[in-house]
């Protein structure tokens, strides 16, 4: 329910841009060049945009709340002394507290390097290598712990999409196959994954693939709230892959 209530944070930051985000998406200001792979990876960039800046939000504020959780060493290093860290840390300056991540951050890097069978640490890594906006040093550390953990949950493959994403959107690119692949394997958890449907049906109207694009975004819809403000945006969205279908 947590990243269900992220999303609609999300939501929340579409109704605000929408406009220029659906002009994007319809090609309006392209010029010759509208069907081109340049102009489809800044349409996906710009959603991606979008949707994942209140998604690290929402991470950064969990994580550090409590950034003594970020490995082992600290909560060691931090026993006898102050009775509550966590609110000794929250006071420190913002770079202070910045830089004691990032050194706690490369030491459980270092230790991974030499331990790397430990699948708690590499989900701990790539959390926070999240919050560094490190997107692809949290892909490559969600990677190997999917490779380690057969029994890697829906959390994890949903924070490895997100890396996978972040990383597009940095780039300024489409989608990559394998953040697909890990929001298809997201969907095998829950069909109705928010998440999943929405960036899994907007690659495929990038693709011209209008059937599934319309399959995705209409369940996106039916499981949506009805109150949810990127209701009237995903509907224009669907009334305009049906007519270009039609």
């Amino acid at each position: 329910m947590f990243w269900f209530f992220i999303l609609l944070i999300s939501l929340g930051v579409v109704r605000l841009v929408a406009p220029p985000i659906l002009r994007a998406l319809r090609g309006e200001g392209d010029g010759e060049d509208d069907g081109s792979a340049k102009n489809a990876g800044m349409r996906i960039g710009a959603l991606a945009v979008v949707f994942l800046t209140p998604l690290a939000a929402a991470l950064i504020y969990l994580q550090i709340g409590a950034p003594e959780s970020l490995s082992a060493e600290f909560q060691t290093a931090m026993i006898g002394r102050a009775p509550d860290p966590r609110a000794e840390i929250a006071a420190l300056p913002a770079d202070e507290r910045a830089a004691m991540i990032e050194n706690m951050v490369t030491g459980l890097a270092a230790r991974l390097a030499a331990e790397p069978d430990d699948i708690e640490g590499w989900r701990m890594l790539g959390r926070s290598y999240g919050i560094l906006n490190r997107a692809e040093d949290s892909a490559d550390a969600y990677r190997e712990l999917i490779a380690r953990d057969e029994n890697a949950g829906d959390e994890d493959w949903r924070n490895f999409a997100l890396a996978l994403l972040a990383v597009s959107s940095g780039n300024g690119t489409a989608i990559s196959d394998e953040a697909l692949s890990a929001l298809t394997t997201l969907l095998s958890f829950d069909e109705n994954d928010p998440l999943a449907l929405f960036y899994l049906g907007i690659a495929a109207r990038e693709r011209g693939e209008n059937g599934e694009a319309l399959s995705r975004l209409r369940q996106l819809i039916s499981v949506l709230p009805e109150d949810a403000p990127i209701l009237p945006q995903l509907q224009t969205m669907i009334d305009e892959l049906a007519g270009s279908d039609g």
